[in-house]
């Protein structure tokens, strides 16, 4: 997956180095690796199941990831494409778009959260101020409680209530 997409960029003549955001930049991600890293971590301890190319549908159950760009309005394109039906969205800086399905903020920050009520679905940054087993138990039950109320539509994302339904294409060519 890794050695198509950098002959992909190379196709181009873009350097893969590229590929992390303006705003992953500032935010303090300076290579691919790093970006990465955060991806792995989020996978859990889940097996990858499948791989699929940008705009493929997932054919199985569990963790399948989508070979695509990093940049936030393509990528999550991709995964409404390939299948999933909640996209949940960790944000630092705070992306202002809705995407075209369903969409999850967290925040991964209180002064995002409270800047940016109307975007953001989540407060995540309230564990960096309980740091104890207790109230990380009992951060992850609500979190996972508010995630299956969402989809079981007894809660409504912020995209959804302020209708933003946004999409991006990847095109022909190198998208950063």
């Amino acid at each position: 997956m890794i050695a198509a997409y950098a002959d992909y960029f190379e196709r181009y003549g873009e350097q893969v180095s590229d590929n992390p955001t303006q705003g992953n930049k500032v935010g303090g991600l300076s290579t691919i690796e790093e970006k990465s890293l955060g991806c792995i971590q989020k996978g859990g301890r889940c097996a990858v199941t499948e791989v699929l190319p940008y705009g493929g549908r997932a054919t199985k159950n569990g963790l399948v990831l989508v070979s695509g760009p990093g940049n936030d309005l393509t990528g999550v394109t991709g995964q409404i494409a390939a299948g999933a039906v909640l996209t949940v969205f960790t944000t630092g800086r705070g992306t202002p778009c809705g995407f075209a399905g369903p969409t999850f903020r967290l925040s991964s920050n209180s002064r995002l959260a409270q800047k940016k009520r109307g975007w953001i679905d989540f407060d995540a940054g309230v564990l960096l101020a309980q740091a104890s087993d207790e109230a990380l138990q009992g951060f992850t039950r609500q979190l996972y409680d508010a995630v299956l109320d969402t989809c079981n539509g007894k809660y409504h994302t912020r995209n959804e209530e302020n209708g933003y339904y946004q999409m991006g294409i990847l095109r022909d060519g190198v998208t950063l």
